[in-house]
């Protein structure tokens, strides 16, 4: 198996990125309720974690679902998003905040933006001229 055909099966296997969603939904909801220090690395900026996490959401829910209509994937992180920002509001170590809900917008919109680009890659190999 060749580099490309193996980065065209992974980029393919839509159950592999489905899990990697699942798991990822389930680790920044723990992440965003925990109230021990990040046992991984974080930005010093709150607003740069949820931009990225939610970055890397939208990536991965396109590749878990690509045929699904833009508004379904864009509801549903919204919804999450909008999720832990009430559960923050909850808890008396955290707090709602509309900054973190738009920098997680600008992550979803970014995501959703880098996909066409993956998958463009994807189907236009760079080709050797030697």
């Amino acid at each position: 198996m060749t580099v490309r055909q193996f980065s065209d099966a992974i980029l393919n296997h839509r159950l592999l990125w489905r899990a990697g969603f699942m798991l990822s939904l389930a680790a920044i909801a723990w992440l965003a309720f925990t109230s021990q220090p990040y046992p991984v690395p974080a930005f010093t900026s709150d607003k740069l974690n949820h931009f990225i996490a939610f970055t890397e959401l939208a990536v991965i829910i396109r590749l878990g679902w690509p045929a699904l209509h833009l508004a379904i994937p864009f509801l549903t992180l919204l919804s999450f998003g909008l999720a832990i920002e009430l559960g923050q509001a909850m808890v008396s170590y955290r707090h709602f905040s509309m900054a973190d809900l738009g920098a997680d917008v600008a992550g979803i919109v970014v995501g959703f933006c880098l996909f066409p680009i993956i998958r463009y890659i994807q189907e236009n190999p760079a080709t050797s001229k030697h």
